[in-house]
Parts: structure tokens; sequence; C-alpha cells
């Protein structure tokens, strides 16, 4: 098996790409290894190598492409393919490292997807602001994607004890009812806690749709 030392992927790298960059740093070593501490190439856009060679050629020599090349991290329409519908780079890297159903990334995958596929940009989001700073700093994409991903990791630390410790700890201790609220039956979530997450829990599907 190659060890990785290279992510290629295009020239000022989106959202999608940056997101599937750091999924593959967090948890592509086991599949992958070396990714972890793999280093970055830009390339152009489009369906070529810069040397006509294939990802899977490159994918041999310890270079993982993301985006570019027409690999199998690459959700764009190819000449002699189709497009990878309903996929952006950071899903297809999701999938392949079996993260795709976690639910500490669902809320990541579902706006990383919205934001490359469907356009659904605001002038303060993670991927709007990743456009200003390539702006700002053209000539080191290296320090965008770390910034990045410095987002990244926080949302899914929020995440991750979201859905493991906020969510115990409600199981464990919280108290459901039904409740008269005028003429509508209202659920009512009654816990003590320090979780600052333990209110959203509560009014969440899973935590009991409280009102």
């Amino acid at each position: 098996m190659a060890r990785f030392h290279t992510i290629a992927t295009h020239q000022r790298p989106h959202l999608d790409e940056i997101a599937g960059m750091w999924l593959l740093k967090k948890f592509g070593e086991k599949l992958f290894p070396g990714i972890s501490t793999a280093g970055y190439q830009f390339w152009g856009s489009g369906g070529e190598t810069p040397d006509g060679r294939t990802a899977e050629e490159y994918e041999r020599e310890g270079t993982l492409l993301l985006g570019v090349g027409g690999g199998r991290f690459d959700e764009h329409p190819r000449v002699n393919g189709e497009k990878k519908e309903n996929e952006c780079v950071a899903t297809l890297v999701a999938k392949a490292l079996g993260a795709d159903d976690d639910p500490s990334l669902e809320k990541i995958l579902k706006f990383v997807t919205n934001s490359d596929l469907r356009g659904t940009q605001q002038p303060f989001d993670l991927a709007y602001l990743a456009k200003l700073l390539h702006q700002q700093y053209q000539d080191n994409p290296v320090a965008v994607v770390e910034w990045v991903m410095v987002g990244l990791e926080a949302k899914h630390q929020e995440q991750s004890q979201f859905w493991t410790q906020t969510k115990v700890e409600f199981e464990r201790t919280a108290q459901v009812e039904e409740v008269q609220a005028g003429k509508k039956t209202v659920k009512m979530v009654t816990v003590v806690s320090d979780d600052e997450q333990m209110s959203k829990f509560a009014r969440s599907a899973t935590g009991g749709n409280a009102a």
C-alpha cells in the first residue's frame, strides 16, 4: 500500500475540498497511511493532471487528488464519464472513510454540500469567508486551508459532544412530559445541567421536540 505524502487539489480550493482534506487528515490515516501529515499541491482546475497521468497513477505514488484529475474524489463531469450527482468532494471522502452516517458529521456535510451544489452562501459563513481569505492570501493557500480547518474542527467538537456527552446526560437525567398550553398539548423537558447544549438537545427531535 502506498504511503501518502501529498494532497493535490485546484487553486483556491472551495469549502468542499478543504472539508475533504480535513476529513482525510482527521479520519483517514488507516485507509490512507501518511495522509494525516501530508502536504499540499494546488493545480489548475479541469479534468487533466499536469502531466497527463491518471489519478490512480498518482495515488500509487502517494498523491491523493481531490476535485481534480478525474479520480474517485473528483465529482466534476469528465469527457468520458458523467458527473457524480448530488456529491461533492467532502461527501465522496466521507463515504470512502465510512463516516457519511456519523451523526457528528451530519450538519457539516449537509452545509458543505448545500454550499457547493446550491450556492447557499451567506456573507459570514465559512464557505464565503474561505473565498475572501483566498483573495487576501493569494500566495498562501495553505494558510487559508488551515484557518478553515480550525472552523470545521470547532464545529465537529461541538457536534461530537452533542451526540455523546449531552445525549447520554439527557437520557440519564431528563424528564419529558406532555403539558397543556391553552388549547395545545406540548412537550416539556425538565433537566438540571451545566451542559450549554442541553436546551438545544431537548428541543431536537432526538431529545423529544420540547416546546
